[in-house]
């Protein structure tokens, strides 16, 4: 219940460097662990309480964070707009419930990648550092490091 009443709290807040610091602090009261030094803009929705973000970070609008395992992004990471983490997926199961156990794994984004807009990360994906993984993106496996990767499913376009 708190974690959905700090999301309503911080996307009520009005864009800009202030309130963008203010979100920081909000979600680290939930026992997240986000820098001082990365901004996230509003719009998005974290649930659960394992986020971890490094210093000089930036998170873009509409965002969505998955918790059900560790979300992880070192320095100088850039989330584009509208990017979904999913840590957890589901096993199939039998005829009756198709929507088998679930099966949560954690995210990892490397210093200095960046993440294009209204890309998706599945569960247990590690971005590898200086990556680029562009807009639109349906990442199911690990990215390079010094790669740019597009496409759903992400295929590596070439390395930088």
């Amino acid at each position: 219940m708190v974690v959905f009443l700090v999301n309503q709290l911080a996307n009520m807040l009005t864009p800009g460097p202030l309130a963008s610091r203010i979100r920081v602090v909000l979600f680290n009261m939930l026992g997240n662990r986000i820098s001082l030094k990365s901004r996230m803009a509003g719009g998005g929705f974290i649930y659960g309480r394992q986020l971890s973000i490094g210093p000089k970070c930036f998170v873009g609008r509409n965002c969505y964070f998955d918790l059900t395992h560790p979300v992880e992004m070192e320095s100088d990471v850039v989330i584009g707009h509208g990017v979904t983490f999913v840590t957890a997926n589901h096993e199939i199961g039998p005829p009756e419930r198709r929507c088998g156990p679930v099966k949560a794994a954690p995210i990892k984004v490397c210093r200095g990648s960046w993440i294009g807009a209204n890309v998706t990360i599945l569960p247990g994906v590690t971005i590898g550092a200086g990556a680029v993984v562009a807009a639109g993106a349906l990442v199911t496996r690990d990215v390079a490091a010094s790669t740019l990767v597009a496409g759903a499913p992400a295929r590596q376009l070439r390395v930088l």
